[in-house]
């Protein structure tokens, strides 16, 4: 019996770049997973391991590519990760990345920002997710899990009923919600540092903004916000548990 498909890679691979200018630290952390898609059914049906790449080098590239392309926003380095991949190993016929930014928020004492101490920010995981093949790549980036609230100015009234509504309606009330935003990218690629990466920023406004990766962002939870003011008004089963722009 053929193997249809097949696809194997490694996740949970930390990398943390720390950039010191004098006494003040900034940070950012990902959190990587890489899977690679080709030539390797033999593996699972012939025991021939001889087109497989340890899981083990998969998460050495990784390390690697962060190491040599220190100044790349997240979007860039997932789509450079993964040419990495397809350059190096051609019995890999597509590659998937998807990176979640660890936020690190500076700490304040006496009012000040501490140059380098730091808490966990849990509210919102910024996350891309790059798939590519050697014919061409899409990419998605955007913010999962971004939780608020609202403690008034929410209703559920005006509703369709039948004789299995009973909630009564109301003009007022709390109301929260998780949700994720997702910027799709579809735009013209541009040069940077001798690899071809598209601009999430182009796609989304035509004009080219550093950095990158906090543009899209920060366009992500605006949009967010937008929607959550739409959709307050109705219930949380008609809310979407997931909704994306596309240019």
């Amino acid at each position: 019996m053929p193997l249809i498909k097949n696809r194997y890679g490694k996740g949970r691979v930390r990398v943390m770049r720390i950039h010191r200018d004098g006494g003040r630290h900034e940070v950012s952390q990902l959190n990587i997973k890489a899977m690679i898609e080709g030539d390797f059914a033999r593996a699972y049906t012939g025991a021939d391991n001889s087109t497989s790449v340890s899981t083990d080098t998969i998460k050495n590239v990784v390390n690697i590519v962060a190491r040599e392309n220190t100044g790349l926003c997240t979007e860039e380095f997932c789509q450079v990760l993964a040419k990495k991949y397809l350059d190096s190993y051609p019995q890999v016929v597509s590659v998937a990345i998807t990176a979640h930014e660890t936020k690190w928020s500076r700490l304040s004492f006496g009012g000040e920002p501490h140059p380098h101490s730091f808490i966990l920010d849990s509210n919102g995981k910024p996350t891309v997710e790059v798939s590519a093949t050697r014919s061409g790549s899409a990419m998605a980036s955007g913010i999962d899990g971004f939780t608020f609230m609202k403690s008034t100015q929410s209703g559920w009234e005006n509703y369709f009923e039948d004789r299995y509504t009973t909630i009564p309606p109301t003009h007022d009330r709390m109301a929260a919600t998780s949700m994720v935003a997702v910027m799709e990218v579809v735009g013209q690629a541009v040069q940077l540092s001798g690899h071809q990466c598209e601009d999430p920023c182009d796609a989304a406004g035509g004009v080219r903004h550093q950095p990158t990766v906090r543009v899209c962002r920060t366009a992500c939870i605006a949009w967010a916000r937008r929607r959550w003011r739409r959709y307050r008004r109705f219930p949380r089963s008609a809310w979407p548990a997931r909704t994306s722009i596309s240019s």
